[in-house]
């Protein structure tokens, strides 16, 4: 087996925890419009799984003994909470770009992605909602 000096062990450490620090990251962006499109991107894949696979989705509504469950339990871990988690660190590390009097729309969804994942790994009698007005927000700076 081979040595490796310490000095050059300590460069790989450091870089490594470069490289895993910045996994959360979020881009800086110029305008909201820019970060709104970025959102809107990962809200879009949230939204297709929601409705290909989620409680209300055709298929378990239609066969409420069918597998989809499974499906959407993988779909909320690999996709949706790491979407969620890109968009709240998107938003807090660009709250100067928000529109005037939006910063409470944007906190409602954090406050949701929040207690949303909780809820994934410990039950919870209630959460709140993904909140529409968000999705509303976001559209509506990218049409202007």
């Amino acid at each position: 087996m081979g040595t490796f000096p310490v000095e050059m062990l300590r460069d790989w450490k450091t870089s490594h925890e470069a490289w895993v620090d910045s996994w959360g990251d979020a881009p800086k962006f110029g305008s909201f419009r820019d970060m709104a499109v970025a959102i809107s991107e990962k809200l879009l894949e949230n939204r297709m799984h929601w409705e290909m696979y989620g409680p209300n989705s055709e298929t378990a509504q239609n066969d409420p003994a069918s597998n989809v469950v499974a499906t959407w339990t993988a779909r909320k871990l690999d996709c949706i909470l790491p979407n969620n988690r890109a968009i709240c660190r998107m938003l807090q590390d660009n709250m100067q770009t928000l529109p005037e009097g939006s910063a409470q729309t944007a906190l409602t969804f954090v406050a949701h992605a929040r207690a949303f994942e909780e809820n994934q790994y410990e039950r919870r009698d209630w959460y709140p909602l993904f909140p529409n007005e968000f999705s509303q927000l976001i559209e509506g700076i990218i049409n202007e």
